[in-house]
């Protein structure tokens, strides 16, 4: 290809403030790659100040354009309408979410790093800050080779969602109906089916861990979703919706939920704990959630096997 890809961000909007939301537009718009547009999908259409402000945004940039869905779709249904309607000439899209911040060199380093590893979707590290935008830790203990992503995946999710960049034709293929893991399920099918995924070894976004992520009430049955997934990704399958549900439905309890919870919590205040002397004191407490907690145990094994397998091909390259 002569010229350089067009790229399409799609850039959806909830309910976010507007400050926040212009944030993000702003670090878009502020990209050095050049062949650049940016579709921005507001997903509460009674939102009217965001509209407000958005419709006087992308009127004012030739390069963003705004799509207000008539009723509220959820992000992936949203995105899914959204990428429907980029046009033909559209080469790569690009995900990004409305209380995130993209380095300015983002998409250039993307771009790039897809066309030399000959990708059909790539993601990137990134940081982790608070909504005040304090910095929490970095994300960046990932895989970054089509080969080790693809055996990465089959413990758990390593591409990271608002980071992806990647062919129109690939992303047009659409999320499925999976609660909490529709993004993993997308890469699951995308590997089963031949596509190459990588990461691009750069920080190059900060993701904002905001009081709408993840409900902690869900973090189990979200693991159960990722545990089947995966479970059909090893078998070389791709997973039933209704079989998923079922088995998620079967295995997920009340009392197993908040021991869930009661481990993920106690391990967060684990990591989080300066010093060795504040983390010994966690140790006790730990153990004993652990213990009770075989599905949480499981759940950082596939999370240790994640690091090994990036740490391993990090000890190639050096």
């Amino acid at each position: 290809m002569s010229r350089d890809p067009k790229v399409t961000v799609v850039l959806p909007v909830y309910r976010e403030p507007v400050d926040v939301i212009k944030r993000a537009a702003d670090s878009i718009d502020g990209q050095t790659y050049g062949n650049i547009s940016t579709l921005v999908v507001l997903d509460d259409p009674d939102n009217l100040e965001a509209r407000g402000f958005l419709e006087e945004y992308c009127g004012d940039r030739e390069r963003f354009s705004l799509k207000v869905n008539e009723r509220n779709l959820g992000l992936a249904s949203s995105l899914n309408s959204a990428i429907a309607d980029i046009k033909d000439d559209c080469d790569l899209i690009c995900r990004m979410d409305s209380d995130d911040i993209a380095h300015k060199e983002r998409v250039e380093r993307e771009v790039a790093y897809l066309s030399e590893h000959h990708l059909d979707l790539v993601g990137c590290f990134m940081n982790v800050v608070n909504e005040e935008g304090t910095f929490l830790y970095r994300a960046d203990g990932l895989p970054t080779s089509a080969s080790e992503v693809a055996k990465a995946l089959g413990y758990n999710n390593c591409v990271m969602h608002p980071t992806w960049l990647g062919k129109a034709e690939v992303l047009a293929r659409g999320y499925r109906p999976i609660p909490l893991s529709e993004d993993y399920d997308f890469l699951l099918r995308l590997e089963l089916d031949g596509c190459e995924i990588g990461n691009c070894p750069e920080t190059l976004l900060d993701y904002t861990i905001s009081s709408g992520s993840i409900s902690r009430s869900s973090l189990f049955r979200q693991y159960l979703y990722q545990r089947e997934l995966t479970r059909t990704y090893r078998e070389g399958k791709v997973a039933d919706v209704e079989e998923v549900q079922h088995k998620v439905d079967d295995a997920w309890t009340p009392a197993r939920e908040r021991r869930f919870s009661s481990a993920y919590y106690q391990m967060n205040a684990f990591l989080g704990s300066a010093g060795m002397t504040n983390r010994l004191a966690h140790v006790l407490s730990l153990i004993g959630t652990l213990f009770r907690s075989p599905w949480y145990v499981g759940k950082a094994y596939r999370l240790a096997r994640v690091r090994l397998i990036a740490r391993r091909k990090l000890r190639a390259l050096t």
